[in-house]
């Protein structure tokens, strides 16, 4: 059976996400501000999205230090040497 094959239910947004699209569209009036909630792969589902929606701009946010190591693991490395816009990482 192919990934394709099977049907999986929509997927509910999180709550949080559309709080967080409505104190940014307050914040920063002006703006077009879109939340997408996804599963799978996260470089897969990125670009898949980016190119879907014609992203000019992610912004991603990441942990500043975990262990006292850069916040960054092998899919966020990956995520931004792989995305085709451009993107800005900010330590959270």
């Amino acid at each position: 059976m192919n990934r394709e094959d099977v049907e999986t239910p929509p997927l509910e947004r999180p709550a949080a996400l559309d709080a967080a699209i409505t104190a940014l569209s307050a914040a920063l009036p002006g703006l077009e501000f879109v939340g997408l909630h996804a599963t799978g792969s996260p470089v897969e589902e990125f670009q898949r999205i980016i190119t879907m929606e014609d992203i000019d701009l992610l912004i991603i946010g990441r942990n500043a230090t975990v262990n006292g190591r850069p916040g960054w693991g092998p899919s966020g490395r990956q995520l931004i040497r792989r995305v085709t816009c451009s993107a800005l990482v900010v330590p959270v």
